[in-house]
């Protein structure tokens, strides 16, 4: 009969990108394009007054940074709905395993062995690797 070792964890390679659940990557992508759109809006307000002299420069002068103004506002509050939406679509799809630290199976959250290696994550806790370091007496 031979021994059985529980299998190594493989090495890890770097990766370019965070290894994210699906639903962080559509926050983080929504944020971006809404901060480039709210970006762009800014910047796009264009100075279409030109001709104009007098009060009818200075009414469209105040057209348009009201019109800006709107935009912004209108962008800024779908920024905030998509992001609570997205928000509570990244709370709701949590994982409801963990991945045991010495095989790499998927563990259910609530139990405290892993069943393939019998690796005791409640045991894990309890154990200090490394004492915190004393104090002098002095500070």
């Amino acid at each position: 009969m031979a021994i059985q070792t529980p299998p190594r964890p493989q090495a890890k390679k770097r990766r370019f990108l965070p290894r994210w659940r699906k639903a962080t990557w559509a926050l983080a992508v929504f944020n971006l394009l809404a901060l480039l759109w709210l970006v762009s809006g800014i910047v796009g307000v264009s100075n279409n007054c030109s001709g104009l002299t007098g009060s009818n420069l200075s009414a469209c002068q105040a057209g348009t940074a009201i019109g800006a103004g709107i935009g912004v506002t209108f962008i800024v509050i779908l920024w905030f709905i998509g992001f609570v939406v997205l928000g509570l679509v990244w709370l709701m799809s949590r994982p409801k395993n963990r991945q045991c630290p010495r095989c790499g199976h998927d563990v259910k959250k609530g139990l405290t062995v892993c069943g393939s290696c019998s690796y005791d994550f409640a045991q894990a806790l309890t154990q200090s690797p490394v004492p915190p370091p004393a104090l002098p007496l002095g500070v």
